[in-house]
């Protein structure tokens, strides 16, 4: 552990206060990553070093997919291992916006994921 880390800690434990979290029943942090573009084989390796870091310090990670595509199987597995990481921990990966291609290759991978569609702007007329 960092001394910064320890320095942190030790004035906590003294005052009562423990780390929020699922676990705790704290406070939940949410994390939004929202590439841009076509996610292929090549990203996986830098996607799973953000992914991992932010579902071990997240509850819920939100994933903007509706300005990026995915179809590689190998990025489809690195979503997944994240999204188990934070479903152990009783959180959650939020795939939003993610077009049937994008649906379909994270099924096929067996990834743990909530999809959800983003709002629909513009759909009420100006008299509703």
């Amino acid at each position: 552990m960092s001394s910064l880390i320890a320095e942190r800690t030790g004035p906590l434990a003294a005052t009562g206060c423990t780390p929020g979290g699922a676990q705790a029943e704290g406070a939940w942090l949410t994390a939004t990553i929202r590439p841009v573009g076509m996610i292929c084989r090549c990203d996986a390796d830098r996607l799973a070093v953000m992914l991992d870091a932010l579902a071990g310090a997240s509850s819920v990670v939100v994933l903007d997919l509706q300005a990026a595509r995915i179809e590689s199987a190998r990025v489809a597995d690195v979503i997944g291992r994240a999204a188990a990481l934070l479903d152990a921990r009783d959180g959650c990966l939020l795939c939003v916006g993610a077009d049937g291609p994008t649906r379909a290759c994270l099924e096929r991978a067996g990834a743990p994921v909530a999809f959800v569609d983003p709002p629909q702007v513009g759909l009420l007329s100006a008299g509703q």
